[in-house]
């Protein structure tokens, strides 16, 4: 579980600062890109709870930790969306 959370943060976390402040600009692309994380961590979580169905991993909690870290995420996410929207109006 720490090998995904490590590949997670390489892959998708580490960029995003750059990323979103590239999107800020034009309201398109803000919107593709916020459009397209979501379901990207909407992917994630649903992968982590089909995971979580095995035998070996239904009673353990670093996938329920995981998949509450991903949730806060994904709702960190709308917050930040939602508060360049509101400074774009």
């Amino acid at each position: 579980m720490n090998d995904y959370e490590h590949q997670i943060t390489i892959s998708i976390l580490n960029k995003l600062p750059n990323i979103i402040n590239n999107a800020v600009t034009d309201s398109d692309d803000r919107y593709y890109l916020f459009y397209y994380l979501t379901k990207i961590f909407n992917k994630l979580i649903d992968n982590l709870q089909n995971f979580q169905l095995r035998p070996i991993a239904t009673y353990s909690s670093n996938v329920e930790i995981m998949i509450a870290r991903l949730i806060s995420f994904k709702y960190f996410l709308d917050t930040i969306y939602d508060s360049l929207e509101d400074k774009k109006i």
